[in-house]
Order: C-alpha cells, then structure tokens, then sequence
C-alpha cells in the first residue's frame, strides 16, 4: 500500500455535462479534478453554482484547475480572465487548487486545503528542470507538478528522479508526470514511489492530458494504491505498445495469485539505452525493482 491518491480530471463544455461528470468520478474517486478551462465562458457560473451545492453532499475533496492553454489548458485565457475566475470561485476549504507559478501567490490569501503549483512542457523534456523545480519549490505550495511530454522511456529518468530529491529536501510533495504514452510508466508507479497523486481519466479513451490511464485501469488492472518501493516489476518493451493486452493478463494473474507485483508497458525506441540507464545495475541512473521483460 502506499499514500497515493487516485485523482480522476473531468473535462466538459457545458455546465450539466460537468457535474454530471463530477459526481460519477466522485464515486471512483479520491480526489476529483475540476478542468474549468474546459467550460464555455458562458457555463462557468452556472457550474460554480451547482459545485456548491455538490460540495456540500459529497464527501470528496476536489481539485479546481483553470489552466491557460500555452500550459496545457483547452483555451486561451487572459490574465484578466484568470484573476477574475479565482476571484469569483468562492471555494470550500476542503478545495485543492492547482495555479501556475505566476499567480499562485494569490492563493495565499485564501485558505484552501492544498495548493498545487504546476508546470507542463508539451514539446519534450526542458533541459533546465532543477531549475524548474526550484522555481516551483520558491511558490511554497504543497504540492509541485512538473509534467512534461517524453518520446521513449528514458526522456523520463531526470524528471523521475526529482522524487528522491524532495525526501532529501524532507519534503515529500513532488508530483513528475511524464505524458505520453512513453511516460505512462511514471503514472503506475509513481504513488508507490512518493508520488501524492495518479492522475485518471473518468474513462477510457477520453484522456484530459496526453497518456493518462482510465480509472478503472489504474485501480482494478493496475493496483496502482497497492504498490509499493518493494513491488516486483515487469513489463513489455516496444514500440508501440499501447495496443499490447499483455499488461491486461499478467495483471490479472499477479492478482489472482496474490504477488506484489506488476507489469507495465514501457514505449521503447532504443533498446541499448533503456537497458544502460534503466536496468542494469552497474551503469542504470535510476532505483527501480525491475525483475523481466517481454519485448
């Protein structure tokens, strides 16, 4: 078992579509994310409005994200926009928040329960990502999120590996997320690893950011709240390898016969390096119990 929680995005145009869509990730949920960037502008009050009400009843922390679209976001927004919706989002303080590093200060005059400050890269990974987390590590927010698009598994070692420093740091709130379907490895393990969140999608093939795992996969084939730093892991190696049922049957079987193990597809373009850097001992930059392979 680990602390990480199962944090499943909804994404709609229309007011009713969004709470409809939050109250059925609500029952799958730990903690269910908010895309208001999703809205049209005209539906954004009325969903605020029912969210209230919504919030009161249900049980489940949620997560409000207004993302501008240069950061991932499903439109363009306007400083003016964004100051003018959290002003006007007049949040429980059981609310988590996720701001980007220009306006999280804002926040610090409200009291929510968690603060996210997050960064995304669409076009590969940064090269100056120390500096990137320091940056977000300044904003004192409880929670940093660095995601970034990889191409193979191994663009993902350097974000990775940003889980051991915040523990050094005694700090325990990194959140890397490599998207993609060449990162979908670091969202199966990550909570086992010191991760606080799995982000899910409410259902499969509907994805909020590129590589996100349905839900249902990530609970029932994956167990990702099950893992832990001991947990034996395997996995298929190619590419592609997102249409492999492999991880469907070994799963399965690791949890009929009751193994801490998993199995995980990892998108590989070049064999040498993923086995250099991710798997043997003496030159691999990275601690993770990996047992076998199928290619």
């Amino acid at each position: 078992m680990n602390n990480g929680k199962i944090c499943v995005s909804v994404c709609a145009e229309t007011a009713d579509e969004f709470i409809n869509k939050a109250k059925k990730a609500a029952e799958i949920a730990d903690i269910v994310e908010l895309r208001f960037d999703c809205l049209k502008k005209s539906s954004i009050d009325a969903a605020l409005e029912s969210l209230y009400k919504l919030q009161k009843a249900s049980q489940k922390p949620y997560l409000f994200t207004f993302r501008p679209k240069e950061q991932g976001g499903k439109r363009d927004l306007s400083s003016d926009e964004r100051s003018s919706f959290w002003n006007s989002a007049n949040v429980s303080m059981e609310t988590w928040v996720d701001m980007e590093a220009d306006i999280i200060e804002w926040s610090f005059n409200r009291l929510f329960d968690k603060r996210i400050c997050s960064h995304h890269d669409f076009t590969g990974v940064p090269n100056n990502l120390p500096e990137i987390y320091q940056n977000l590590k300044n904003t004192k927010a409880d929670i940093l999120k660095i995601a970034v698009q990889a191409d193979d598994a191994t663009d993902s070692i350097e974000l990775w590996n940003l889980l051991q420093v915040a523990p050094e740091e005694k700090k325990n709130y990194c959140l890397p997320i490599a998207m993609g379907e060449a990162g979908k490895w670091t969202r199966i393990l990550g909570p086992a690893h010191g991760a606080p969140l799995a982000y899910a999608s409410l259902e499969a093939g509907s994805p909020t950011a590129p590589g996100q795992i349905s839900a249902k996969d990530l609970i029932k084939v994956y167990r990702v709240k099950e893992l832990n730093r001991d947990t034996d892991i395997y996995g298929v190696i190619g590419n592609p390898v997102s249409h492999s049922l492999s991880p469907y049957m070994h799963n399965a079987a690791f949890k009929h016969h009751k193994l801490n193990a998993v199995y995980v597809p990892f998108e590989v373009t070049n064999l040498d390096e993923f086995m250099r850097r991710m798997v043997r001992e003496d030159t691999r930059e990275m601690d993770l119990n990996l047992k076998g392979f199928s290619v």
